[in-house]
């Protein structure tokens, strides 16, 4: 899926919020058969597209869509993800850290 197409579906996606983590402010969605098309697209472009950044010491891929949002995936393993979330970029560990 390309990821115009992609920027596109994702929009559409239902988002929940993680309220169990307010210092952490994010959201995310649960994998389920009604989204897979756009969920698997999503987790692969995480793998493809995606930047390394640290969440405190932890590397993680994070990818832009240009939306105003970044994604990341919790498994490198497609076949063990249940999840993916997202922040509003810049709203997340490093910029707290610095700031």
């Amino acid at each position: 899926m390309e990821l115009d197409v992609l920027r596109q579906a994702v929009e559409l996606l239902t988002w929940t919020f993680a309220k169990t983590m307010p210092k952490c402010p994010h959201w995310y969605i649960v994998r389920n058969p009604d989204i897979e098309e756009v969920y698997v697209a999503l987790f692969n472009a995480t793998k493809e597209h995606g930047v390394v950044e640290y969440f405190y010491r932890t590397p993680r891929q994070y990818l832009y869509l240009g939306d105003g949002y970044k994604y990341w995936r919790m498994t490198d393993d497609l076949s063990d993800s249940k999840i993916i979330n997202r922040c509003i970029e810049g709203d997340f560990y490093p910029k707290r850290k610095a700031g």
